[in-house]
């Protein structure tokens, strides 16, 4: 009886400590560090326990109406394919320069979306800048 009620109290353990842990877009955050209406630096930082792989797309949405809207390239952003690895507790400063995509930008809030690949699963990351 005693090993019934401990194999439930461990499974109970088990599936509550599942529900608690952050995903990686949690943990892996970009931050702008400097920036103007055409260009920012961005500090991109992994605070999770795996390896991050990301490229050089990103793509640029803008907060209208409280609903987050994607800001219209002026041209279309072709990027190399290739993928840069973000390790575990690692950071790395982005230099992005987005005038040819989007043009300079307006005055308010934005967000910077890059795609990151984390354990063959992929998530968005998000970082927020605003032009003033």
């Amino acid at each position: 009886m005693k090993k019934f009620i401990l194999g439930i109290i461990l499974s109970l353990v088990m599936i509550l400590n599942t529900g608690c842990e952050k995903s990686p877009s949690e943990l892996i955050s970009l931050t702008l560090k400097e920036g103007t209406d055409h260009s920012g630096v961005f500090i991109f930082k992994n605070e999770s326990d795996y390896d991050a792989v990301y490229g050089h797309y990103y793509q640029i949405m803008k907060k209208e109406n409280d609903k987050w809207v994607n800001v219209e390239m002026i041209n279309k952003l072709y990027v190399t394919s290739e993928a840069f690895n973000l390790s575990s507790n690692q950071s790395v400063e982005l230099s992005i320069d987005w005038e040819y995509a989007y043009g300079k930008l307006p005055k308010g809030l934005y967000k910077i979306v890059k795609e990151v690949t984390v354990k063959n699963k992929d998530y968005d990351v998000y970082g927020t800048f605003n032009i003033e």
